[in-house]
């Protein structure tokens, strides 16, 4: 008995509707006799097994089993064996497929993170629902003169003057979750050291996943001429 894949592998996969192909005599059942000629004649194959291979719910493949000789019937262990090795081999290519997917999402993470990093604005990103704010960038921090760890899910003193209101960054952000689309505002905050500085603030309301909510704000300084 010959394992291997046949010249005619694309012809078998149309034949294929989620079944195997299981021929006892290859020169006469209706899905390989026509192979009979220049391939199965050619070789002295008899009899053949044509296992479908499936990876994430599309046919990949033919994993074929051809016996050489006289023909026979397949044993039900033959049958059973040429389904376990094409279920293998579906595995691995899912495997394959997955460690992928994973190393894509790696990547673009990674540039996500990169690009939140290197940002010249300072964003802040928060629960639309606490005001609690779950990431901070570099320029975040520098803006509040606070430490990431400082900033994540406590309540910032800073204040911030919102349309001649006046409020820390927490309740801001809980504001911000309010605004439908996306919303500039030239406002001021208050520095620890007292001194007034000019700002935009640009923000968007994220739907995520089962019904969350997150809020992207944007800081940028702006000059005082043009505050």
């Amino acid at each position: 008995m010959l394992c291997g894949a046949v010249n005619r592998v694309g012809e078998f996969c149309k034949r294929l509707k989620g079944e195997p192909i299981v021929a006892d005599d290859a020169m006469k059942h209706p899905s390989t006799q026509e192979f009979s000629r220049d391939y199965l004649l050619l070789n002295g194959i008899s009899a053949v097994i044509n296992s479908p291979i499936h990876a994430d719910g599309e046919l990949q493949g033919v994993l074929c089993i051809e016996r050489v000789g006289p023909h026979s019937a397949w044993t039900s262990v033959q049958r059973l064996f040429a389904h376990a090795v094409a279920s293998l081999v579906s595995q691995a290519l899912l495997q394959n497929q997955l460690l992928s997917v994973k190393e894509e999402l790696r990547g673009a993470n990674q540039l996500r993170r990169a690009l939140f990093e290197s940002a010249r604005d300072a964003i802040l990103i928060s629960d639309a629902h606490t005001g609690n704010i779950l990431e901070a960038n570099p320029q975040a921090e520098k803006l509040f003169g606070r430490p990431l760890q400082q900033l994540l899910g406590v309540q910032p003193n800073d204040v911030v003057h919102y349309h001649g209101e006046s409020m820390d960054i927490r309740d801001l952000c809980k504001r911000l979750a309010r605004t439908s689309g996306v919303e500039s505002v030239h406002s001021e905050m208050l520095a620890r050291d007292g001194k007034r500085i000019p700002i935009e603030i640009r923000s968007e309301v994220v739907q995520l996943e089962q019904g969350k909510k997150i809020v992207q704000g944007v800081f940028r300084l702006l000059d005082r001429d043009n505050g």
